[in-house]
């Protein structure tokens, strides 16, 4: 869950945490059990997967960016996540994030870096392939992840979409 307080001077202030509450006989919360993530700044790092977030990309890729003629970026996401963490519940979807992480990191090569932006999305660094590359790895990660589907046996587990930027 993500909050919005307000400090002193009016300025916002993100809190993001997770947790559950405790109710009382009368129905009301009693207790909030949990734990804040970080408060008001961007993520360096995942806490479900324990990648690199949205921060450290931007930071890798803004001052380099000029310079790139050749890699592509591969942007990986669970189609309909949020059905998943709606129907299942956030400790199933978490689950789902950080095998998904697991199956993709198992692929990639040294050169490689992986990226967690944001709910089901990750991301693929590489400043050396080419499309071919991209699309390979793509179709070994999607075999990946179907191999450790079928090897769990997972309640619901959506197809992986795609995208890629080549230089």
């Amino acid at each position: 869950m993500q909050y919005r307080w307000l400090s002193k001077s009016g300025k916002a202030i993100w809190i993001n945490c997770r947790g559950s509450a405790i109710y009382d006989e009368n129905h009301q919360i009693k207790y909030l059990v949990g734990c804040i993530n970080e408060i008001g700044k961007k993520q360096i790092a995942d806490n479900v997967s324990g990648l690199l977030g949205e921060t450290s990309f931007k930071n890798l890729i803004i001052p380099i960016q000029d310079d790139m003629h050749r890699g592509f970026v591969l942007r990986l996401g669970i189609d309909n996540f949020r059905n998943i963490n709606e129907n299942y519940g956030l400790k199933y979807g978490d689950e789902i994030l950080k095998q998904t992480g697991n199956c993709i990191k198992e692929h990639l090569l040294n050169h490689q870096k992986l990226y967690r932006i944001v709910s089901d999305e990750f991301i693929i660094l590489d400043l050396f392939g080419d499309k071919r590359d991209a699309k390979n790895l793509y179709n070994c990660i999607r075999e990946s992840i179907t191999a450790y589907v079928e090897s769990i046996s997972y309640e619901v587990y959506y197809t992986l979409s795609a995208g890629a930027l080549c230089f």
